[in-house]
């Protein structure tokens, strides 16, 4: 099935609905954390966590929203297989947030973890989807060279 063919968005968007469902479903089984008494400020570990993994969905999702251009000044689309890696990359760095969060927080550190998750998925994660795909519904992609 090419890019314009239905099965390949159905599979960015079940990624999407998963990512938004994967911190609820931790949460559900492993949110005991969030009822014991713990401090209002994150843990060292969130926060490097949430630096890290914020600045990682924000470079990645600048890479795939920078449009490049060939020699003929046409726009030039990553292969979708491409897309859809660097997009789960986003989910995984906002996910951490949520896991970390679960994990290793206590009371209010462990909304703070799946708060910045929310707002990444919400920030970046489904900008990026939504711009990206009537890019690729309505054009060919055509391979990228990666190498500098």
């Amino acid at each position: 099935m090419g890019i314009h063919g239905s099965k390949t968005w159905l599979t960015a968007t079940v990624m999407l609905i998963q990512f938004f469902l994967f911190p609820a479903l931790v949460f559900a089984f492993e949110g005991r954390n969030a009822r014991l008494p713990g401090p209002m400020q994150p843990e060292p570990l969130q926060i490097a966590i949430a630096v890290a993994s914020t600045l990682g969905a924000i470079v990645v999702s600048r890479q795939l929203l920078t449009p490049k251009f060939n020699e003929a000044e046409q726009r030039v689309l990553l292969p979708f297989e491409s897309f859809v890696t660097q997009f789960t990359i986003i989910g995984v760095c906002a996910a951490a947030n949520a896991l970390i969060g679960i994990f290793t927080g206590k009371g209010p550190q462990v909304y703070f973890g799946m708060g910045l998750c929310c707002v990444l998925l919400l920030t970046v994660m489904v900008p990026v989807y939504f711009k990206m795909r009537p890019l690729y519904q309505t054009a060919t992609a055509t391979p990228q060279s990666t190498q500098p």
